[in-house]
């Protein structure tokens, strides 16, 4: 399969591991831009994030929930056969700022909502 991963941090990059591992075809972005991904140790190809979503079956969201504004814009272009998985996490020391100004609860479907990435 054809895998394009948003996330080169811990999970992003096991998860890119034990797919090139098993044969699958995998592309692997950074939100914040390519060049941080240089110097890391990564499975599959480093890309832009914006090429990161091109010719791929499967897309896997790894990042920070504060990271996923960032990216609102890539996710709107994603094709509808794309199937995404997001293996983000709330982390109250991290995350808090974002809960108080959004006023939001801690529900993964309030923080979808909020970012557009779910249609009401």
């Amino acid at each position: 399969m054809r895998f394009g991963i948003i996330g080169a941090g811990s999970i992003g990059s096991i998860i890119s591991k034990k797919l090139v591992k098993n044969g699958h075809n995998v592309k692997i972005a950074d939100a914040r831009g390519i060049e941080h991904l240089e110097g890391k140790e990564l499975a599959g190809t480093p890309v832009r994030v914006e090429d990161v979503i091109k010719n791929i079956e499967v897309l896997i969201i790894s990042l920070p929930i504060k990271a996923m504004p960032s990216i609102r814009n890539i996710i709107d272009q994603v094709g509808e056969e794309v199937i995404i998985v997001d293996t983000s996490n709330y982390y109250p020391f991290r995350d808090d700022k974002l809960l108080e100004t959004t006023k939001l609860k801690k529900s993964r479907t309030g923080w979808l909502k909020v970012f557009g990435f779910q249609s009401d």
